[in-house]
Order: C-alpha cells, then sequence, then structure tokens
C-alpha cells in the first residue's frame, strides 16, 4: 500500500524497556494531557497525544509506538475502525491496542481483534498494570 514503512518498532529492536512508546488517542484534550501525564510519571515509558484519528495516522509514518491507548469514540472514527488500520502498517501491526471508553464497545470485535478494553471512568492503577502487562 502506498505509504506504508518498515520503521522497527522499539519493542523488537531490542531496545531498552524505557525507550518503549504509547500513542494515546482521545478527542478530550484533558483526559488525553492527564494519560500521557501519569504514563510519564508513573512508567518508564515515553507517551504522546492525538485528538484524532487521522493524525496518528499520519504520525506513525515517522515514528512507531509499542502500545496504543485509544478512546472508542473519535471524531473522524471508531477507535476499532482506527485500530484495524492502524495494523495495516508493518512496523506497528504487533503493536496492542487498550480501548477505553464510557459506551460499552461490541465485544465480540474487541475479542476478534484482541483489544484490551477498560471502561470509564478506570482506577489509574489498573490502566497502568495494564500497559505493563501489554508491554512486558
Amino acid at each position: 500500500m502506498p505509504g506504508r514503512t518498515n520503521l522497527p518498532s522499539t519493542a523488537s529492536n531490542g531496545t531498552k524497556h524505557d525507550e518503549k512508546l504509547i500513542s494515546v488517542v482521545d478527542d478530550d484534550e484533558e483526559i488525553g494531557f492527564l494519560l500521557v501525564q501519569t504514563i510519564h510519571s508513573e512508567t518508564p515509558y515515553k507517551a504522546h497525544h492525538h485528538t484524532h484519528g487521522a493524525h496518528v495516522l499520519e504520525a506513525i509514518q515517522t515514528f512507531a509506538p509499542d502500545l496504543f491507548v485509544i478512546d472508542y469514540r473519535l471524531p473522524d472514527m471508531t477507535g476499532i475502525e482506527l485500530h484495524d488500520q492502524l495494523h495495516t502498517y508493518e512496523h506497528i501491526k504487533r503493536s496492542p491496542t487498550i480501548l477505553v471508553s464510557a459506551q460499552k464497545p461490541p465485544m465480540k470485535e474487541l475479542r476478534k481483534r484482541n483489544i484490551t478494553f477498560i471502561p470509564k471512568p478506570f482506577e489509574i492503577d489498573d490502566f497502568l498494570q495494564t500497559i505493563h502487562r501489554l508491554l512486558a
């Protein structure tokens, strides 16, 4: 497909775990900021925030997140649609996804894609444990 790259993921190229990158995609600026700050202060991982699916699809041309945290309801697509588009890129197709939402998404679709679901509101400790488990 045009525009597809083969950038190495930090998860697969033998770098230290503290160099792992998490991409948070949430259209709520405050929630996105809170999640990124929590990841930065409570884990050894790096994180960045995008508010639209299209933004992260463009950004992954130059970086390879090891994990995606995606809100189910985004302005331009659902979190499941974004997951599907992201996982067509060779350099990130093995990066897991955590879907967060106040609404219950179609669980059958999540199971089919091996997407971890965390309902909002959630306990930060549970969120952080899930991140550690998926990046271990």
